[in-house]
């Protein structure tokens, strides 16, 4: 499938969970919409809802869940944010994140200090342990962006269900490539960026919300858009306005922004169409490939999502084949003293070789 991406100028581009390319069909969309903005008279008011409902629609069956728990939003920070703002906070109560977690997953939550709430930070596969009565929040990622490792969803799911704690998941390093049915989990609210796996542009991304969630998230900042009838524009209502009752009330302002959102669509509807079970497959089938033929001296870590981590004997020697890979025109990732590695269709076994030859001294 190599032929559906732009070509990437004599590079083996390893490194998807930095950022993913467009589609060529998603660069076809992206031109419409600059033509839209070009001649505006062509753009109809229907546009303004009828994109980001077809982008909710798309994420719903690629994520497995209704198109109407979905919000889109500029990345996975503003879902984070509709949380950290929504919640009543008492002075006492907990938020339990992940040690090494991406700094999305941190700072906001770190900021709630001037409230009194208390950050508390645990290795990934013991947060269970540090649950507790005043543990309000449990905000992970699904797949780590250091080590690509997957975390057990349903059973820290339904830990939090038992005490009362809402579960908060970022899905930016998973959804798109690993198959997920989020209504099937005991997930309260999902985040997640487009720009890496789902092969969409810079500045979108989504919010998953389930209707006990919303019920528990006070609206902070209210958008036009999400007001009941905000469609009529002849007639927007100004007296006894109400809410949506679905996640649109968490979509992030300028929702319809056409140039990316005609690409989120374009990449989204490639995405449903590939199924990320065939994107695993191929990526798993190029691990194996790599594995068994690293160089003396050079292990491997992860590869239970579609990230792979590679060490040398130390950090600086793995540092030096990070150097080298890069400027053999191998574009991977130094992440945590590993060469994080993360394919997509468009890569081949030769682009596993040309990483091979690049570790060697």
């Amino acid at each position: 499938m190599k032929d559906l991406f732009a070509d990437f100028e004599g590079r083996a581009y390893l490194n998807c969970a930095y950022q993913g390319p467009l589609p060529l069909e998603t660069c076809d969309a992206i031109r419409e919409a600059i033509q839209l903005k070009a001649q505006p008279y062509r753009i109809a008011e229907e546009l303004l809802f009828s994109v980001p409902d077809d982008v909710r629609a798309e994420l719903g069956g690629l994520l497995g869940a209704p198109p109407r728990n979905f919000a889109v939003t500029n990345g996975a920070s503003d879902g984070i944010f509709a949380v950290v703002r929504g919640l009543e906070w008492r002075s006492g109560d907990q938020v339990l994140l992940a040690e090494g977690d991406f700094p999305s997953n941190f700072y906001s939550w770190s900021h709630l200090k001037a409230q009194g709430v208390e950050t508390v930070i645990g290795p990934a596969d013991r947060l269970l342990d540090r649950l507790g009565p005043r543990t309000r929040v449990l905000c992970v990622s699904w797949v780590s962006y250091n080590d690509g490792s997957r975390l057990d969803l349903r059973k820290l799911g339904e830990a939090c269900r038992a005490n009362g704690t809402l579960f908060v998941v970022d899905l930016s390093q998973g959804a798109g490539a690993l198959e997920i049915h989020l209504e099937d989990l005991p997930v309260d609210v999902a985040v997640g960026c487009g720009y890496k796996w789902l092969l969409s542009p810079y500045g979108t991304g989504y919010a998953y919300f389930t209707p006990a969630s919303l019920e528990r998230l006070r609206v902070v900042d209210v958008y036009w858009e999400a007001i009941v009838g905000a469609e009529n524009f002849n007639r927007l209502p100004r007296e006894n306005w109400r809410l949506v009752d679905d996640a649109r009330r968490f979509d992030s302002v300028e929702t319809a922004a056409f140039l990316n959102l005609y690409g989120m669509r374009a990449s989204l509807r490639f995405l449903r169409r590939v199924g990320p079970a065939a994107i695993t497959r191929h990526v798993h089938e190029l691990f194996a490939h790599l594995i068994p033929r690293l160089p003396a001296g050079f292990r491997a870590s992860g590869g239970e999502s579609t990230i792979l981590c590679l060490e040398g004997r130390d950090p600086q020697a793995t540092a030096q084949a990070h150097a080298r890979a890069v400027a053999g025109k191998v574009m991977v990732s130094l992440r945590q003293d590993r060469i994080r590695v993360s394919p997509h269709l468009y890569n081949t076994v030769e682009d596993m070789d040309r990483l091979i030859h690049a570790l060697q001294d």
